[in-house]
């Protein structure tokens, strides 16, 4: 269901983004993508979907049913991918209007839109089937990508793509997260059938039309003969397969209604109950015997496969689908290790790893290699940084953007700095809360959220903001989904000033309207 809200933009907005001059606050939002040009921007907070038009400030809302892709799924024209169960399945809204993503009739799980081109011809996701079992006899789901026919999207092309993982098995996941902006490469992952490997994947379509794969992470496997899987595991003793039909039945049916489990001995009769024992017997043989054939099939395919630990789902790709960026997430005890990698898919697939003190997820890269990161230190509270594409290592964000725009510098140091809890428990006094980035293709526009760890006494969990780098006068803008920035205007002092607000009018200062505080310069 969309909603159209209300807004109050206090300040100036440009007509579209690139001429987009002041940066923009938005209370309770997560904004967690930009599309490529900068001009539409997507929230996700507590099971409300919010698409903005950046130029325009309008804010459109969708309840529950809906979510966004995992990749790229603004395109820069404002059509919206990902799920919406009202729908049944992969959608995108377009024009006030959400249409379903074609499907075959035996499509039901895990089908999700994942990314869409700039210009909205095409999109990639993936599909999978209602007969798949976790026993894994082929992959659980498949990459997709369908083509606009101009009055929607025709059925989906079923991207090529292996049969068997790394591990010499059926995978468990092959997706297809994130598209480039002209529809030709298409970047996913190949989750391995135990879980172990995600390998980075890269579909692409050559001058011809025809698509081909490979894996972006090099193998160097060729000659080498990989140890065979040791099969699918044994299945335990199931107690209704020991007794007749009607007490099945009855055992089932006591579950269902009450709850209630009988236990072995109330349903199986004396010679019954023992040949369940019996089986069980021989289940805890079988299953020692396949683990340890398993650990050492582990231990000799790790002799071959040294693939980074990268998180599921975490592929990002530049909108020219130059680079692809992951992150490696280590787990010792009571500590956790990020490692963020770069790959330069038009450089032998060249593979860099930036360095970094923090704890750093990857969260975007740029046309040109520039990664955002953020660290995730303190629970949802972050702080953003950036690898330029000419360094190997992390600075903070801010110190970037005051290089490129001291008024843009200016506005983030009054405004997104704030006394916070550290991770150790203690305060931090003034602190840059610069949250989780992302931008649009060129860096012209940034944004991000952030979880509000500094000021309890007000209702908003998150805030998001848009930063425009040609940022002119700083003016503080607040973008409201409700009435809370309309009606009478009051100065410190308590005394009314106007009855709505007006930056062209009021002067220089601090204002309150509806218990909110305004600030214009």
């Amino acid at each position: 269901m969309r909603k159209n809200l209300f807004f109050v933009l206090v300040g100036i907005m440009g007509i579209g983004m690139a001429n987009a001059t002041e940066p923009s606050i938005y209370p309770d939002f997560r904004i967690n993508w930009l599309s490529s040009d900068g001009s539409w921007a997507g929230s996700t907070n507590a099971g409300v979907v919010n698409l903005i038009n950046v130029g325009t400030a309008e804010i459109l809302s969708f309840d529950d049913e809906v979510s966004p892709g995992l990749g790229n799924y603004l395109s820069n024209n404002g059509i919206f991918v990902g799920k919406n169960s009202a729908v049944n399945g992969p959608a995108y809204y377009k024009d006030g209007v959400w249409s379903s993503l074609p499907l075959n009739p035996n499509d039901q799980y895990t089908c999700l839109a994942q990314g869409i081109t700039a210009d909205g011809s095409r999109i990639c996701g993936q599909v999978g089937r209602e007969d798949f079992s976790l026993d894994f006899p082929e992959a659980m789901s498949t990459p997709v990508v369908w083509y606009s026919n101009g009055q929607g999207y025709d059925e989906y092309f079923e991207l090529p793509h292996p049969s068997v993982d790394v591990e010499n098995m059926a995978p468990q996941y092959v997706t297809a997260l994130a598209i480039s902006d002209d529809g030709k490469k298409i970047a996913g992952q190949v989750r391995s059938n135990s879980g172990r490997y995600n390998m980075p994947i890269m579909y692409e379509e050559d001058k011809n039309g025809e698509w081909s794969w490979r894996y972006l992470w090099p193998l160097n496997l060729e000659g080498v003969e990989l140890p065979e899987p040791p099969g699918t595991s044994p299945t335990y003793p199931i107690v209704t397969d020991f007794c007749d039909e009607e007490r099945a039945a009855y055992y089932n049916q006591m579950i269902e209604e009450s709850g209630i489990y009988l236990s072995p001995e109330e349903l199986l009769t004396e010679e019954e109950y023992e040949e369940w024992l019996a089986a069980w017997d021989e289940y805890w043989t079988l299953i020692h015997e396949y683990w340890e054939a398993y650990s050492a099939y582990v231990t000799a395919l790790e002799e071959y496969i040294t693939v980074p630990g990268f998180d599921f789902n975490n592929i990002l790709m530049s909108a020219n689908g130059r680079y692809v960026v992951s992150t490696e997430i280590v787990y010792d005890m009571y500590t956790m290790t990020c490692n963020v990698y770069i790959c330069d898919t038009e450089n032998n697939d060249t593979w860099t790893t930036i360095t970094s003190s923090e704890k750093v997820l990857a969260t975007f890269v740029s046309n040109k290699g520039d990664v955002l990161a953020s660290s995730p230190s303190y629970d949802t509270f972050r702080v953003a940084y950036i690898c330029q594409a000419d360094s190997k290592s992390f600075i903070p964000i801010q110190n970037y953007v005051q290089g490129k725009s001291e008024a843009l510098y200016l506005w983030m140091d009054e405004n997104m700095r704030h006394d916070h809890p550290s991770e150790d428990g203690s305060t931090v006094t003034n602190g840059w809360c610069t949250g989780t980035m992302c931008a649009s293709a060129d860096l012209s526009v940034l944004a991000s959220w952030e979880a509000n760890a500094w000021d309890e006494s007000v209702p908003e969990y998150y805030y998001s903001y848009i930063l425009p780098m040609d940022c002119l006068s700083g003016v503080k803008n607040i973008v409201s989904t409700n009435d809370e920035t309309c009606g009478p205007v009051y100065n410190l002092q308590g005394i009314k000033v106007a009855n709505s607000i007006n930056v062209t009018t009021l002067p220089t200062g601090i204002y309150i309207v509806n218990g909110k505080k305004i600030h214009i310069k």
